[in-house]
């Protein structure tokens, strides 16, 4: 309970009108981490679950440190269940996949995997399926601030998989090379 001592409750409304949470005071206890994550997850998917179905994009759900999450069956569930159609869309942004089942990762419609050192890769070859040219690809790789504010990328819709190189901010690459 110590590490919940500040907590505040914030309404369901307020939670998807451009509200941040952040879970810095349980950063030191995962097993808290991954509860709370997966608290706020399943109170989001319930209510959007309640809505009517609608035409559009109403609100984006962004997920940073994902794998907390990503090997639950509630995210099986948030990419399979059609969030989308109920005007939600949702990032998850890791950078492991440990854990993750396939089911979940066939289910994403848009991954984009940066490049990065060859354990950081490997890590990740399997559960995404990479081909030794796709590996190559990202290993080769050279960090955004030593390339001029691009980094290559492997991008994922489906089946389909292209190489890229993604143009990055400049506040983004500071936060990258620390």
């Amino acid at each position: 309970m110590s590490y919940l001592r500040d907590a505040e409750i914030v309404p369901i409304e307020e939670l998807l009108n451009n509200k941040a949470l952040l879970f810095s005071q349980v950063r030191a206890s995962p097993d808290v981490m991954a509860f709370l994550m997966g608290v706020v997850a399943d109170h989001v998917y319930s209510h959007i679950m309640s809505r009517n179905i609608g035409e559009r994009l109403q609100q984006l759900l962004i997920i940073d440190e994902a794998y907390y999450l990503l090997n639950s069956p509630l995210a099986e569930l948030m990419v399979r269940g059609g969030l989308r159609k109920f005007g939600l869309g949702t990032i998850f942004v890791t950078q492991t996949l440990s854990g993750v089942s396939s089911d979940v990762l066939q289910n994403i419609p848009l991954i984009i995997v940066l490049g990065g050192n060859d354990a950081y890769v490997a890590s990740i070859s399997q559960a995404l399926q990479l081909t030794s040219e796709d590996i190559k690809w990202l290993t080769t790789a050279l960090p955004p601030h030593m390339q001029g504010l691009t980094t290559k990328a492997l991008i994922m819709t489906g089946p389909i998989k292209r190489l890229g190189t993604i143009e990055l901010e400049p506040p983004l690459v500071k936060g990258l090379s620390q």
